[in-house]
């Protein structure tokens, strides 16, 4: 069934952005009005967190254009483009930034969370790309947001269609959820086995990392011999790659001349990765195949005989926080290589790091039965979404 397109200006009575306070002069606040950015709404959904901001209700009067209230659908437009999310109930009137889009739809004629999951289709995501401009943040304007051609059935049929990927997003939402519990009962188990790290209750022998593993950072081959370092066989893994738990493959691949002739280095799998600096700073992930790494990786290759690994992996996740408080940098903060080397570490007996390895991969197990079922109701999502939006559901 072929639908009517409209612009979404047509049937929205808002689509406008927020503003950075301190652009004009005012500052965050410890509580007040919650201050949305791009990364309160990181899986469709709206969360007020630790992390949320907070401006003055003062500075929320002053910019009324953006103030957001429940039934609004919230779009990023800056940065990472395309989240979006309903604002539910129950929450109070919140504010925004600009690289959020706060759009006020006309209820009688087009459905909140038909729109939001319309947002997130190839159809809308094509003409979002079309419009973008990349230049030191990607973003497009609200001139491409306000254009967007909206396919609108009747609204009964909208509400339709939202109530059966409403039912199928919630499947996915479950099964995300067990998948972190999971990840919640490994970090429960570690203190239990082997107390707070910080204060190591149980008297645990304590080294830096650099007295008992190997440290090592990565280098980038020059761009300005593609055919020689670029192109061969050897994955090359990149700080921003550090998404996943483990690292089985990359987005490039370079040479052996590029490991022989710059500072790129082989490092073997099972070494542990952290992010040095950008956008996952401080993230750690498990290298899965023999690889090397660029610049802003430090490699940590453990020896069996000293430290177990899947010990090591989750000692190191209790040192995050100490990490980023060691930032220095101003637009990009990294973490030294220095830091990671004398990060101290309690070393329990072999054997009970050993106990706590079953745990793990009887754990691990279980994660990649859930990250299956996850997968099958991922493809079954945007089928339903495809469908939906080509008048086929």
């Amino acid at each position: 069934m072929i639908w009517e397109r409209v612009l979404l200006s047509d049937v929205c009575s808002t689509v406008t952005k927020g503003t950075t306070p301190k652009t004009y002069g005012f500052e965050y606040t410890s509580s007040g009005v919650p201050f949305i950015r791009v990364n309160d709404f990181p899986e469709g959904r709206l969360e007020l967190r630790k992390s949320t901001l907070f401006v003055a209700p003062s500075t929320h009067r002053k910019y009324k254009r953006s103030i957001i209230n429940s039934g609004n659908v919230l779009l990023s437009i800056a940065g990472t483009i395309g989240r979006s999310c309903v604002v539910p109930d129950g929450l109070p009137e919140m504010n925004c930034n600009q690289a959020v889009c706060v759009i006020r739809v006309e209820n009688e004629v087009l459905d909140a969370s038909y729109l939001n999951y319309w947002l997130r289709s190839l159809d809308a995501k094509r003409q979002m790309a079309n419009g973008q401009v990349t230049g030191v943040i990607t973003n497009f304007n609200l001139t491409t947001a306000r254009n967007l051609s909206v396919p609108l059935p009747p609204l009964a049929e909208q509400k339709r269609i939202a109530g059966i990927l409403d039912a199928a997003d919630a499947l996915r939402a479950k099964r995300r959820e067990a998948l972190a519990q999971l990840d919640t009962l490994l970090q429960s188990t570690f203190l239990d086995m082997f107390g707070d790290p910080v204060t190591n209750p149980m008297g645990w022998e304590v080294k830096k990392v650099s007295d008992f593993c190997k440290t090592q950072t990565g280098g980038t081959p020059s761009r300005s011999k593609p055919g020689r370092y670029y192109g061969g066989d050897i994955p090359w893994v990149k700080s921003g790659e550090l998404r996943e738990r483990t690292v089985y493959d990359t987005d490039e691949h370079i040479t052996q001349h590029a490991i022989d002739e710059t500072a790129a280095k082989i490092v073997p799998p099972g070494a542990l990765m952290v992010a040095l600096y950008g956008a996952t700073v401080g993230r750690i992930a498990v290298l899965g195949v023999e690889a090397a790494t660029n610049q802003a990786i430090c490699s940590i290759i453990v020896s069996p005989e000293k430290v177990n690994a899947q010990y090591m992996f989750y000692a190191l996740r209790t040192k995050v926080p100490e990490w980023l408080s060691r930032r220095v940098g101003g637009g990009q903060p990294n973490i030294s290589n220095g830091v990671i080397k004398d990060t101290l570490i309690a070393l329990p007996p072999h054997k009970l790091q050993a106990k706590f390895a079953q745990a793990v991969s009887l754990c691990e197990t279980q994660r990649q039965t859930q990250e299956a079922h996850l997968s099958e109701l991922d493809a079954l999502f945007a089928s339903l979404q495809s469908r939906a939006f080509n008048g086929e559901l």
